[in-house]
């Protein structure tokens, strides 16, 4: 809805931000806080990162309106979802030019959708990555994005996400089958 474009364009004005959001409902609700904060330089693509193009099942979870995601977790975990069409584009298209700052907050496609973009990761300076973990997603997808990001000469910080630091804080060790989120900051090496 736009939170992070509002963040970005507080502290950076003169920023330039492209934001990707699949949902409809959502999408119309950040361009419509864009257009009331006269916030220019922001354009808001109605697309779902993915490895390619095409159109795709996107599952909304009913119950948790910023869970929509290209997979079915949601439904693994618990939620009644709801399945929409939506179009996918790959990152690599808006990567051939300097980035200052990457965020991906992409609800389980994350590893997929960098693997896709590694040849053009050396055009990006920041990297905050919301890694999601469980509900049927491998459990190797974390150390997938971490080898990659070396790979493309990243330096690389982890850290529990807010959410599941708070609910994983005590009995760390009862969360192995849930669902996780992590959150990797990475820094391009070039750039430093």
């Amino acid at each position: 809805m736009g939170m992070a474009i509002y963040y970005f364009k507080t502290r950076y004005p003169q920023a330039r931000i492209t934001g990707f959001e699949p949902d409809p409902a959502l999408c119309a609700l950040a361009e419509e806080n864009v257009a009331r904060n006269h916030y220019e330089d922001v354009t808001i693509l109605p697309y779902a990162l993915s490895r390619g193009r095409g159109d795709v099942p996107f599952y909304r979870s009913e119950s948790w309106t910023m869970a929509g995601a290209l997979d079915d977790r949601r439904s693994q975990l618990g939620d009644a979802v709801e399945a929409i069409q939506v179009e996918t584009v790959p990152l690599s298209d808006y990567l051939d030019e300097p980035i200052d700052f990457l965020k991906l907050d992409i609800e389980g496609a994350e590893a997929d959708v960098l693997m896709e973009a590694a040849e053009k990761l050396h055009n990006v300076a920041w990297l905050f990555c919301e890694v999601h973990l469980g509900g049927g997603l491998g459990s190797d997808r974390l150390a997938q994005i971490l080898t990659l990001l070396e790979e493309a000469d990243f330096d690389v910080q982890v850290a529990k996400s807010h959410n599941f630091e708070a609910t994983s804080r005590h009995r760390p060790f009862t969360h192995f089958d849930g669902s996780a989120s992590m959150i990797v900051w990475a820094r391009n090496r070039r750039y430093a």
